[in-house]
């Protein structure tokens, strides 16, 4: 079963998430784009903080979403779920490409500056115990029906406050990187 699994997500679900990726990207990319053709760093940073602003609201709208609405009421979960994951899923590669898009501006496509971000940022991910936030599918897949949908995973973080404090540290160590 677990090779059923493992060929599943490798062959099936991964490939359509970069496609979901991928497309999403191009769209921001196109009408981003359009409102600021002559400040291309403008829209990467728009773009971030879109993603910043679905993901942080998310972050505390999740919680109350578990509290008042149960997956056993299939179809408001059913709506709901897949409203909120489409809205943080756009979020998500939006600040994907706000990050990488900021990070490609200022250091270009040297190795040399690669190979140091990627150093300092690996080894900031090792003192914050974090390494596996560098995991993504198909290696950490996650089902739509899973019945703990409403429970916010930041990981190593407790509380809500300081799961906030830890989301920003994340993002001032991405941009490190320039």
């Amino acid at each position: 079963m677990r090779l059923a699994d493992s060929a599943w997500s490798f062959l099936v679900v991964l490939p359509i998430c970069v496609f979901y990726w991928s497309g999403t990207w191009k769209l921001a990319d196109h009408y981003l784009s359009l409102t600021q053709e002559k400040d291309e760093l403008l829209t990467y940073y728009l773009s971030l903080a879109i993603g910043l602003s679905f993901g942080l609201s998310g972050y505390f709208i999740l919680p109350v979403l578990g509290r008042c609405i149960l997956p056993q009421n299939s179809t408001l979960h059913l709506c709901v779920s897949r409203i909120f994951i489409y809205l943080f899923a756009f979020g998500t590669v939006n600040y994907w490409r706000g990050i990488w898009m900021i990070t490609d501006h200022f250091l270009g496509y040297e190795t040399k500056w690669s190979g140091i971000a990627y150093v300092i940022v690996t080894f900031s991910l090792i003192l914050l115990r974090s390494s596996t936030s560098a995991i993504g599918s198909p290696f950490v897949l996650g089902r739509d029906d899973n019945l703990q949908f409403y429970k916010v995973n930041v990981h190593g973080f407790s509380h809500p406050q300081v799961g906030v404090l830890g989301i920003c540290f994340n993002l001032c160590l991405a941009l490190i990187r320039f």
